[in-house]
């Protein structure tokens, strides 16, 4: 249940979260490859890979689309408990999110922008998916009144896929 792209070998991969919502992604995913349509010599379509295309026609493509969805993933290497009470560090991380969120607003206003903090998470080793979310009503109310919302990353997996990629 994940995406990758390649921009021009720089291995630069998009993945898509189990519960991330899978309209976004496959409207996101069609409008790109109908935008695109072969345009970069060398470039190709296989699935959802987008293999070889110049990172400027990639961006330019999607800049032009309206309602296009991203997502500010930022790694923290915290522990869950973090973001179910309040704290002085997760304040200032949601402080330094929004100010994310606010600079990529200013350059793409017709885009809808989804914040999420993703954190490593040891699931039992039956446990096949990327991760799942905290649950909203767990989370502290700064977390929740900026729609922030906390990703359990699967960490073996995660590392699975990296190595296997090397």
């Amino acid at each position: 249940m994940y995406c990758w792209c390649d921009f021009l070998g720089t291995n630069i991969k998009v993945i898509r979260l189990k519960n991330s919502s899978k309209k976004i992604y496959d409207v996101f995913i069609a409008r790109l490859k109908q935008a695109i349509n072969h345009k970069a010599h060398g470039a190709r379509v296989k699935i959802n890979e987008f293999i070889n295309y110049p990172i400027k026609l990639l961006e330019g493509e999607i800049a032009s689309n309206e309602n296009i969805f991203f997502w500010i993933l930022d790694w923290k290497y915290q522990n869950l408990t973090s973001f179910l009470s309040e704290n002085k560090r997760v304040k200032q991380d949601i402080v330094k999110q929004l100010c994310y969120e606010f600079a990529l607003q200013q350059n793409y206003p017709n885009h809808i922008i989804e914040s999420q903090f993703v954190i490593p998470y040891f699931y039992p080793d039956n446990y096949d998916d990327l991760g799942d979310f905290i649950e909203d009503k767990q989370l502290i109310d700064n977390l929740k009144d900026n729609e922030i919302r906390v990703f359990k990353a699967n960490f073996m997996k995660i590392q699975q896929i990296y190595l296997s990629e090397l």
